[in-house]
């Protein structure tokens, strides 16, 4: 009976191995198809010798010149990956060997094997993982890509959205220059320009303005939103600021009406553009550019180039998709136009200042027309305004979120799913722990004898020392909290406790703040003293006793009640 117990279990846990392993290919087959790249067909477990070397790929993707090796891990270890680096270093060093080899175990690579030359032909390896992976592996073998689990959702939903367009954004992810696809031209392209007044756009002196018109297939290529790089961006704003049904409206709209969007997009320009007056001659300082100025302005083309602040959805509308719509969307994609407002920045403006300047610009235009969520504001204001007690709350929450007790706790990215969204969390609980004043505040406990300055909302380290504190003494509490509560109550299943909701964390948060006030606070073992009978004072299961009562009777609004309750008890 026991061995039968036994194997019972371990089939349990293989079928669960197997779940995960199909979903994950799942997901990288998805992202890969749904972004325009074609799948050789079956390699997994079909093994591939190159130089007496011997493994496999689980996936095999190309696009044109570009072949997209991918490994699929659910467990990845130093000896794995550093196998897989090994045999993928051996096939690029033999090329002809290599490619004999996939064209004699795989036919669906024959056709672009034989179309280019070996010299042509690109190699990606992209590591894929459903755990994050070890940052010295990225470090240590730099030839080939890691894509964690987040990253891989992120290119997932993104290529959902916008489909095929979505390759710009996996080719910048992957290292491949726009010009790395044979039918790409890496020309600068050219735009009839006209100079706006500086003075009306109340902007600061130095940023150029200009108007000009521009084709969607070009700027599809070439467009960020709000932040490059996004899918390095735990909070993926630029996913989370594309809506579909609102593309595929817009989609609607574009054949049925027949027109383009009147409207301007908003943009910033990259640093290196070229601009030339209305005579040809190259203009090497725009600031001596005046209102009314006619120019033509060479744009490089790379991807991540152009930054949308304001028209997203509208440039989107045109994406390369696979909808009743693409048939007519992609007959005027390169012959409509859009009208460009676009913004170059004065010559020695940091990356830094830039994304501040695109992030309080968006905040600025987007939020009038639809309110923009909570929990993307606070994410947002975290570059536009890093010393408002929103961002400052926001980061004490991704630093809490890194270390027992709160790590897998909190939402971090826009992935986690089920976990506690920290939009409450911020805006009624470390918001008025972390103020910058009162007597019950975490500023009132640090002792940095500089942390005045911290006032004058200049100095990044100071800032940094301070979110570091107060995650730190949060920490500390909640981990005396913890260690009073049984295991079994410490989960988000709402059914079972209700010691993960916003209601039980702000109150804790509110209750650490009448101890700050009281001069109450302690260390670990001291919080862990007088939380040894938390749960005989407050019952943190659902349901209700025999009388019809709440056992648990604190509702979302009642945290501060709650606070008190574990104050006046506990302490």
């Amino acid at each position: 009976m026991l061995v039968l117990a036994l194997n019972e279990l371990k089939m349990a846990k293989q079928t669960e191995q197997q779940k995960k392993e199909k979903r994950l290919s799942k997901n990288v087959s998805s992202t890969f198809n749904n972004a325009g790249f074609t799948c050789v067909g079956k390699t997994k477990d079909i093994e591939v010798i190159v130089d007496g070397q011997k493994s496999d790929f689980d996936n095999i993707f190309y696009y044109e010149n570009n072949i997209i090796f991918i490994e699929e891990t659910t467990n990845s270890t130093s000896e794995h990956v550093r196998k897989k680096y090994e045999f993928y270093m051996t096939c690029c060093n033999n090329k002809n060997l290599f490619l004999n080899e996939l064209k004699s175990k795989f036919p669906g690579i024959r056709k672009i094997v034989t179309q280019h030359t070996p010299s042509e032909l690109n190699f990606i390896y992209v590591y894929t993982s459903l755990n994050s992976v070890d940052c010295k592996y990225q470090t240590r073998y730099k030839e080939i890509f890691f894509w964690d689990i987040k990253q891989l959702l992120y290119f997932l939903t993104l290529s959902s959205i916008i489909q095929k367009t979505s390759k710009y954004e996996i080719f910048t992810a992957l290292g491949i220059p726009l010009g790395q696809q044979i039918s790409t031209s890496t020309s600068r392209a050219g735009y009839d320009a006209m100079i706006l007044p500086q003075v009306a756009s109340g902007f600061p002196d130095g940023y150029q303005i200009f108007s000009f018109f521009i084709d969607p297939e070009n700027l599809l290529q070439q467009a960020y939103v709000l932040r490059k790089y996004a899918w390095l961006d735990a909070d993926h704003l630029y996913q989370r600021i594309l809506v579909k049904n609102k593309i595929n409206e817009m989609r609607g709209y574009l054949v049925n009406e027949n027109r383009t969007f009147l409207n301007n997009i908003i943009a910033t320009l990259p640093d290196d553009v070229k601009i030339d007056d209305d005579k040809g001659h190259t203009i090497a300082d725009a600031s001596k550019l005046r209102a009314g100025d006619r120019v033509k302005i060479h744009i490089p083309v790379n991807s991540n180039n152009i930054g949308i602040i304001d028209g997203q959805h509208r440039i989107f509308a045109y994406h390369e998709g696979d909808d009743v719509h693409e048939a007519k969307i992609s007959k005027i994609r390169s012959k409509r136009h859009l009208l460009i407002t676009a913004i170059l920045y004065p010559t020695g403006i940091s990356q830094k200042d830039k994304e501040a300047f695109e992030a309080k610009l968006f905040l600025e235009i987007n939020d009038k027309q639809t309110p923009i969520k909570s929990s993307l504001k606070h994410v947002i204001y975290t570059v536009v305004d890093p010393f408002s007690d929103i961002a400052i709350s926001k980061r004490i929450v991704q630093e809490l979120s890194k270390n027992a007790p709160m790590n897998e706790v909190f939402e971090t990215n826009y992935f986690d799913k089920g976990k506690l969204s920290t939009t409450s969390i911020v805006s009624y609980g470390i918001k008025y722990l972390a103020k910058l004043d009162g007597t019950d505040s975490l500023f009132c406990l640090w002792t940095n004898p500089k942390k005045d300055d911290l006032k004058k909302r200049k100095s990044h380290k100071l800032l940094d020392a301070y979110i570091s504190f107060s995650a730190t003494q949060l920490s500390i509490f909640l981990s005396g909290f913890k260690s009073g509560i049984n295991k079994a109550m410490w989960t988000h299943d709402q059914k079972i406790s209700k010691v993960l909701t916003a209601t039980s964390i702000n109150g804790l948060i509110h209750c650490l703040r009448l101890l700050i006030q009281n001069g109450k606070t302690g260390d670990f073992l001291y919080y862990n003293k007088k939380f040894k009978n938390i749960e005989k004072i407050i019952n943190f299961s659902p349901g209700q006793n025999a009388k019809g009562e709440d056992y648990f009777p604190y509702k979302s609004s009642h945290w501060k009640a709650l606070g008190e309750e574990i104050y006046n008890k506990c302490f």
